[in-house]
C-alpha cells in the first residue's frame, strides 16, 4: 500500500470508531433521558424508602433531546465524509437497477428537474427575499406588508 492508501485506510477506521462512539453516546443518553423522565412516576413501587424518595425526586433533563440531535447531525457529518465515497451508504436502488438503462437515465433525470424546480422555489428564502405575495386563503406575515415570509 502507499502512505496515502494507508493514510485513507486509518483516517476511514478512526471515522468507523468515531461513529461507533458517537452512536453509543447517543444510545446512553437516550436511556438517561428515558429513565430520568419515567422514574418519577414508577417511585411508588419501589419497596425501599430511600431509593424511592430519590426516584421520585428526579427531574427531567432538558439538554438530553439537543445533545441527542447534535451528536446525530455529527454521526451524519462523518458517516457522509468516509461511507459515501467507499459506497458504504444504503441505496434503494432495487428499481433502479431493474429499469432498462434508458428508462434509468430518462427516470432520473425527472427525478433531477424536479428536484432543481422544488429547491428553486425555496431559494429566495433562503437568500433573504419577501418579495412573493401569498394566494389568498395563505395568512400573510404580520411583520410585513402583504409579502410572505419563507421562513
Amino acid at each position: 500500500m502507499t502512505i496515502l492508501e494507508e493514510l485513507k485506510h486509518r483516517l476511514s477506521r478512526l471515522a468507523d470508531f468515531v461513529m461507533a462512539a458517537l452512536l453509543a453516546v447517543i444510545f446512553i443518553t437516550f436511556l438517561l433521558q428515558i429513565f430520568a423522565r419515567y422514574a418519577p412516576n414508577l417511585a411508588f413501587l419501589v419497596p425501599i424508602d430511600g431509593l424511592a424518595a430519590w426516584l421520585s425526586a428526579i427531574e427531567p433533563i432538558g439538554w438530553t433531546v439537543n445533545l441527542i440531535s447534535l451528536l446525530w447531525v455529527w454521526l451524519i457529518f462523518v458517516g457522509c465524509a468516509f461511507g459515501i465515497s467507499e459506497r458504504e451508504h444504503v441505496v434503494f436502488d432495487v428499481f433502479l437497477q431493474a429499469m432498462p438503462p434508458r428508462l434509468n437515465l430518462m427516470l432520473s433525470l425527472v427525478v433531477a428537474a424536479i428536484l432543481v424546480f422544488c429547491h428553486g422555489l425555496r431559494f429566495p428564502a433562503h437568500m433573504g427575499c419577501r418579495f412573493w405575495q401569498p394566494p389568498d386563503g395563505i395568512k400573510k406575515n404580520s411583520n410585513t406588508s402583504g409579502s410572505f415570509d419563507w421562513r
